[in-house]
């Protein structure tokens, strides 16, 4: 009787689990500036709860709840994909992809950018100097942007976070030509 009762209660959390944004999953306030190591440890209970390996005959219920809390913690760890996440539980959808709208004068240094990646041509110190100058352009960006989350200005927030979407761009631009 026991054992039923218990994948009753597991199906129920389960069940709950599928249907909450990353935020509520993780039991923290929406906002920009979060607690990386209260996330870990959050993640850790939440992973003995629903790992697949706790459960009995529940595997596929599992193997979607612990994907969908990975996925969240990740989301969450990550500047952009947290933006983004915030974003979405404040009502506006965000698609990088498509949306690019920015300042013109925003799109001209990402277009320098892009260029003196291209012509540092396998010079690491020039990438390695670029990714730097990219780097403290970002933490200014994410300073910015818990600022505007703060003041729930999320219009402004939707550019930062476009903004941060090229920066983390050309970041990976340069980390791919480094190891090239």
């Amino acid at each position: 009787m026991w054992g039923k009762f218990h994948r009753l209660k597991l199906m129920n959390n389960i069940k709950q689990i599928l249907k909450k944004n990353c935020y509520d999953i993780f039991e923290i306030e929406p906002q920009f500036a979060i607690d990386t190591a209260l996330l870990s440890t959050k993640l850790h209970q939440l992973q003995k709860e629903f790992h697949p390996d706790n459960a009995i005959n529940n595997e596929l219920s599992t193997n979607l709840a612990s994907a969908h809390i990975n996925n969240c913690y990740t989301t969450l760890k990550n500047p952009l994909n947290r933006s983004i996440a915030l974003l979405e539980v404040n009502g506006y959808l965000l698609d990088l992809a498509k949306d690019t709208q920015l300042p013109l004068e925003f799109l001209g240094e990402q277009m320098e950018l892009h260029e003196l990646i291209d012509e540092a041509n396998g010079n690491i110190s020039a990438l390695e100097e670029l990714e730097q100058t990219i780097n403290d352009k970002q933490k200014q960006l994410l300073v910015s942007l818990s600022d505007t989350f703060i003041n729930k200005d999320f219009q402004e927030a939707l550019n930062l976070t476009k903004q941060l979407g090229f920066y983390t761009r050309l970041l990976n631009s340069i980390a791919d030509k480094i190891n090239e």
